[in-house]
């Protein structure tokens, strides 16, 4: 066929018609044909002799018709169109917080909801651009929305937006931009899953197993102050899952956090130590080894994880860890697949800086210990549900032997589809 189509909406259509009229021609002419014959229009011979047409050609004639314009249609779609791939997720969840009568806090409820939408771009084999929009309130580790304020427009967000190219054989990757965490973490207790990196990381992968990355982030910027707040971060560590019954992973972070105390003072809700989720200093230097172990030699999936950190500059409270296990299907895929998780952890005040760790555990920050428990389960391609529970305190003061009442209770049920 000689014909090309300019416009790729107007082929799309002939394809649509073309496809209509060959499925019902035999169908109507036949429909016709027998009413012709009940009100005596024809007789029952011509009735006969037209009933004998070819209707099985016409139909092929019609489908070859619609190939030819679906291949036309196709050799003229732009070909950057075939390099894009679309992404997103909604989430529906009900939030409830309960608080100790002691700490004069009403308990919550609040329905919420997270939506997601975006797409990658490959420039080429080496080269990925990518972007994201979400929902939210203007938070650095949360894109939920809270159905509030009389059905009024909420705002979107510029999720992520980042360029990534691989090179030497695809053993290196270098990210620019605002991108997910380049670091692999066993836990949320010095970052959230939600936290997106703005700057440049960079990292490189062995053969055997061994990685290496590292990267700088700007925290924030001030035209009255050259000293800026940021983050110089690197990571070392050693994967192991190669198809065997127990893949492993374990890594060595160091995460350095420069002038925050910058950041704390342009906050009016911070103190000038730089408290803002449970921070008393304003100095860190963070160790952070971490560790995850699979066991699928068992009747379900197991896991194993643990964190710990320690900063080096805290005078005082610098140490946190986390402990936790996974079991039941490795992977949420398949209608009624099912996983369940368990989790202890205890981060003191200055173990980490507080304004990127988990958001939901004990409402965010740091100084806190407690369980998170709960399952998932899958209700069909893309479709999930999830109930997590958290129990978290505030931890009681070492050196004066305060008891602390901060108490939470929190549970979240939600309801999820991902493409």
């Amino acid at each position: 066929m000689k014909a090309r189509f300019r416009n790729p909406a107007a082929g799309l259509s002939a394809v649509a018609l073309a496809v209509t009229l060959a499925l019902p021609v035999q169908a109507s002419e036949k429909e016709l044909l027998d009413i012709l014959l009940q009100n005596g229009t024809i007789t029952q011979e011509q009735h006969k002799q037209m009933s004998k047409r070819d209707y099985s050609k016409i139909t092929r004639e019609n489908a070859e018709k619609a190939e030819e314009l679906k291949i036309a249609v196709k050799e003229n779609v732009p070909s950057w169109i075939d390099k894009m791939k679309w992404n997103g997720d909604f989430r529906v969840r009900h939030d409830w917080q309960g608080f100790e009568e002691k700490d004069n806090k009403p308990d919550r409820s609040r329905e919420r909801y997270r939506a997601r939408f975006g797409f990658t771009y490959d420039v080429n084999p080496n080269t990925q651009m990518g972007v994201t929009l979400a929902s939210g309130e203007n938070e650095v580790t949360s894109t939920n929305q809270t159905m509030k304020d009389r059905f009024s427009p909420k705002a979107v967000y510029l999720d992520k937006a980042y360029v990534k190219h691989t090179f030497l054989d695809k053993h290196a990757t270098v990210n620019m931009g605002k991108f997910s965490s380049p670091f692999e973490s066993a836990s949320t207790i010095v970052f959230d899953n939600d936290l997106r990196f703005e700057g440049i990381a960079g990292k490189y992968e062995f053969d055997n197993g061994a990685y290496a990355g590292a990267g700088v982030f700007p925290l924030d910027e001030s035209s009255s102050d050259s000293s800026d707040p940021y983050l110089v971060a690197g990571q070392a560590g050693y994967k192991y899952e190669r198809g065997n019954d127990y893949p492993w992973n374990v890594a060595l972070g160091y995460y350095d956090f420069g002038s925050v105390l910058d950041i704390s003072e342009a906050n009016p809700t911070a103190t000038p130590a730089g408290k803002f989720f449970g921070n008393t200093e304003s100095k860190f230097k963070v160790l952070n080894p971490s560790f995850t172990l699979g066991i699928r030699s068992l009747p379900v999936y197991v896991g194993l994880y643990g964190d710990y950190v320690h900063n080096l500059d805290a005078d005082e409270n610098g140490n946190g860890w986390a402990l936790g296990t996974r079991f039941g299907k490795e992977k949420i895929k398949d209608y009624l697949d099912w996983q369940g998780f368990v989790q202890y952890s205890r981060s003191e005040a200055n173990a980490t800086f507080d304004q990127f760790t988990e958001s939901d555990f004990h409402s965010g920050g740091t100084n806190n210990k407690g369980w998170i428990t709960g399952y998932k389960v899958g209700l069909g391609k893309g479709w999930q549900h999830d109930l997590t529970y958290y129990q978290s305190n505030e931890i009681d003061d070492q050196t004066t032997g305060e008891v602390k009442h901060d108490g939470e209770k929190r549970v979240q049920i939600d309801m999820s589809y991902k493409f």
